[in-house]
Formats: structure tokens, sequence, C-alpha cells
């Protein structure tokens, strides 16, 4: 069914309203009605609130970190590098959060490294040498922080031979 609102043919939807403009050329006359701003001047808004607010920063809510070695097998001494990717709940990255990174050795020896903070692609990077005493899974724990968050992820790599 069809109603006339304002001088125009209107037919309302469950999400939507079409309006007919037979002043519009062909192919052009049905419309969709911006229903948001409808309701906006209906209610009497100031025209100020349409405009961007560009000065707010976006809040981050949650971490989201994820940790890679760039071996994963390697000999029983040499370099291992480790990259860190922090990002926030929308997927952007974090800049400046600070990480450390645990390496537990297959022999149980564990040491700590601060990694530097993330840059402007959330991304930190460590190459640290070591010396296993034994074969075996090494495993690395890479804690983030930032504005009071805290978040942990972990990887591992194989010394083989």
């Amino acid at each position: 069914n069809f109603e006339f609102h304002d001088d125009r043919i209107v037919q309302y939807f469950q999400l939507a309203r079409m309006e007919w403009h037979p002043e519009f050329p062909a192919g052009q006359t049905v419309t969709l009605t911006d229903l948001g701003r409808y309701y906006f001047d209906l209610m009497d808004e100031k025209l100020e609130r349409l405009s961007p607010v560009n000065n707010v920063l976006p809040t981050i809510l949650e971490l989201k970190v994820n940790a890679f070695t760039r071996q994963a097998v390697t000999a029983t001494q040499g370099q291992q590098t480790v990259s860190v990717i922090v990002q926030d709940q929308n997927r952007q990255a974090v800049h400046d959060a600070r990480v450390t990174m645990t390496v537990e050795m297959p022999s149980g020896e564990a040491f700590e490294y601060p990694m530097p903070a993330t840059d402007e692609m959330g991304v930190s990077q460590l190459t640290f040498d070591f010396s296993a005493h034994s074969l075996g899974m090494a495993k690395i724990s890479v804690q983030v922080s930032f504005q009071g968050l805290n978040k942990e992820t972990k990887t591992h790599f194989r010394v083989w031979w």
C-alpha cells in the first residue's frame, strides 16, 4: 500500500521508505528516503551535529597480539628473530605498546628480553642469540601492555640438530 506524505507518493517497508518523483528522469523516478536525515529533521536537531568530529581519538578497548618466529626449526645454536604484531579491537595498529618476551629453551633454562616498543604499524621485532643444551621445543611467551591493557600470546621453535 502507498501513502501520500509531503505531496509525494511513498511506500513504507520494514527498513526503508520509497518515494515517487515524477520530475526525475526515467529510471530514477523511485528513490529511497534517507530515513536518518528525515528523522533528524523531524526531531528539529541542530545542523552542526551533522558535521564530523575530527578531534576524537579512537578508544582502544582490547589488544590483539600475534607472535611469529623467523625460523620454525633451528640448529642448537644461532640466532632467532621474533616478530610481534599488536592491534586493537578493530584490527588497527597499536603504536608504542610495551613488549616483553620470555624464551624457555628445551632444557628449561629461561631468558627474558625487553623488546622495542611497537612502531606505527604495530610491529616489534627482536633478534637474539641462543645456545641450546638439548633438543626439543623452545617456548616463547610474549607479554604486551598498553594504556592499562595487558595481553599475552605464545609461539615456539624447534631445536632439532
